[in-house]
């Protein structure tokens, strides 16, 4: 029973560096809440005093995927007036029903992602994480991306401690591109803007100032009021 417990236990964890941290894409994650192995030494403790062998390990998933055919990143239904509700395509909705395939969950698997993305955008080195309380089970790269659709990867994944919160990654890099000519190139004609006219590079850099400035982002945030709205 114990040599079987500590198998399936080192099929969840995989140890950090020294200071804690992981690298994912070009992102860096800071500290986890808990160390894994104190994590992981203390579910073996609850196992010892309840005898149950469900262990919940945390999985932290690093993805890639081209948006141009999805609503966005994040489920949500569309409704319509004597119909039953449907969900929208969405990166989030391909991935959590993968996701549920590949463990075996008989519930729905549901993922937390550092940011969410708008209907058509790209995204590259995008973090998000799930849980997964089967004890036996050992998430598989490839065995994931065989069932996901083509414009979605995983290109990464690590086993987090529980108290790992990926909404607290340290940032995000935004990229726009416009490309200005008499000809668009078909193959970025879903990854860039496309202006016939030739653009003023003084003008632009004028206009960007703006973008500099301080703006009160309260109305944005989830429970408005909150201090530190302004950026």
């Amino acid at each position: 029973m114990q040599k079987s417990l500590l198998r399936t236990i080192q099929t969840c964890s995989t140890p950090g560096d020294p200071a804690g941290n992981r690298r994912v894409g070009a992102l860096q994650f800071g500290v986890f809440a808990k160390p894994l192995r104190q994590c992981m030494s203390e579910q073996v403790e609850a196992i010892a005093r309840t005898g149950e062998v469900t262990i919940p390990c945390k999985y932290l998933l690093t993805l890639a995927y081209k948006g141009t055919t999805y609503h966005g990143f994040q489920a949500q239904l569309q409704n319509h007036a004597g119909q039953q509700p449907r969900t929208f395509h969405t990166v989030q909705e391909v991935l959590e029903k993968s996701l549920k395939r590949v463990t075996g969950s008989k519930d729905r698997i549901i993922i937390s992602v550092a940011s969410r993305t708008d209907a058509g955008v790209h995204a590259r080195g995008q973090a998000a994480t799930f849980s997964c309380t089967d004890p036996k089970f050992e998430l598989q790269l490839a065995a994931l991306n065989v069932t996901l659709e083509r414009n979605i990867a995983v290109t990464d994944i690590l086993p987090v401690s529980e108290g790992f919160n990926v909404a607290k990654s340290l940032g995000k890099l935004y990229c726009y591109r416009i490309c200005d000519g008499n000809v668009q190139d078909p193959f970025q004609q879903d990854r860039q803007w496309w202006v016939a006219d030739r653009l003023r590079p003084a003008w632009q850099g004028g206009a960007a100032l703006l973008l500099s400035e301080t703006h009160q982002n309260g109305p944005l945030a989830t429970q408005y009021g909150m201090s530190g709205t302004c950026r």
